[in-house]
């Protein structure tokens, strides 16, 4: 995924298709900051969720 002009993605999609298996246009320069930041806080969320079972686990 990723953010900024779609010229421009026009213009490197040769590139990215060497190491990217799908590209996905998110929208204008920054959407692609804002979609990492989003999944981060989705894995940190299920990081924070495993913890607290394996401690609730190792209490019983």
């Amino acid at each position: 995924m990723l953010g900024g002009p779609k010229k421009k993605l026009l213009q490197i999609n040769n590139l990215m298709d060497s190491y990217a298996k799908n590209i996905v246009h998110i929208g204008p320069s920054g959407h692609g900051q804002l979609t990492k930041m989003v999944n981060q806080l989705c894995i940190g969320s299920l990081i924070q969720g495993l913890s607290e079972g394996v401690a609730l686990g190792k209490k019983v």
